[in-house]
């Protein structure tokens, strides 16, 4: 590539298009320290205070997670017990003993 050549095509184009750049960085100056940029500029800080809360809120949502998981284990096994103390304690009674009338009627065929 000939750089001779190059330079000469940006320096030839550089008195046209100079109006334009300082324009553009004129433009977003104004832009950059009026309202609009002092409110993005807030936004942003903001946001990087947010992300950080959110952080603490997403830890505090995972031990509160945790914790429920264990109460309600603790709830099923509380629901299950009466259960279980009553089927054992069925299965360890003695039953009455029958009448003559009941027998007769239980009488395999």
């Amino acid at each position: 590539m000939n750089w001779e050549w190059f330079w000469m095509q940006i320096l030839y184009a550089l008195p046209d298009a100079l109006p334009w750049v300082l324009g553009g960085l004129a433009g977003l100056a104004m832009i950059s320290f009026g309202p609009l940029g002092r409110a993005l500029t807030q936004r942003l800080r903001r946001g990087e205070e947010e992300a950080e809360r959110l952080e603490g809120v997403l830890q505090e949502l995972t031990l509160l997670r945790g914790e429920l998981g264990e109460v309600l284990e603790r709830l099923d096994y509380a629901q299950r017990r009466p259960a279980l103390h009553d089927a054992s304690a069925a299965r360890d009674a003695v039953p009455p003993p029958l009448d003559d009338s009941e027998q007769a009627a239980t009488t395999p065929v």
